[in-house]
């Protein structure tokens, strides 16, 4: 969770955002998300592809750079928080600021940049320590279990 996030600390790269709601930007974020959390496409694309997904406050975002989707992440807005989701970039892009970029970017455009809002998400170990430098707190932890069949 975090009240107000930290600014950043290095200068974060220019990403174009996009909105999630048409067919090609649902593709790109069931790609992302297949990719970045070890989801088969099908399923992934089951889940993202159809415009069903995208409604009912759960709004996607794909980060660009040079033409091409290199990250992507959902919000929930719900009361005064914003819930986090499926933040994540491609292998090639990472380590180069891309998701950060895209985060303060949206959460700033839902009024978080001044700390109007709470965030929460949840974090794999591989996001912790950013999330920790950006101000995020540990409130508690999650496991995920996956069934073989």
């Amino acid at each position: 969770i975090a009240e107000k996030l930290k600014d950043p600390l290095n200068q974060l790269p220019q990403v174009d955002v996009r909105r999630v709601d048409d067919e090609a930007t649902r593709l790109a974020f069931a790609t992302i998300c297949s990719t970045c959390f070890d989801i088969p496409f099908r399923t992934a694309a089951r889940f993202y592809e159809g415009e069903r997904s995208w409604q009912y406050g759960y709004d996607g975002y794909i980060g660009y750079a040079r033409g091409a989707p290199v990250c992507a992440m959902a919000t929930v807005v719900s009361g005064e928080a914003t819930g986090v989701y499926s933040l994540g970039t491609l292998p090639e892009h990472r380590k180069r600021g891309y998701g950060e970029a895209l985060m303060r970017r949206v959460l700033a455009e839902l009024g978080h940049s001044e700390g109007e809002r709470t965030t929460v998400l949840q974090s794999s170990e591989a996001g912790y320590r950013l999330y920790r430098q950006m101000g995020y707190r540990r409130v508690g932890s999650y496991r995920v279990f996956l069934s073989g069949g």
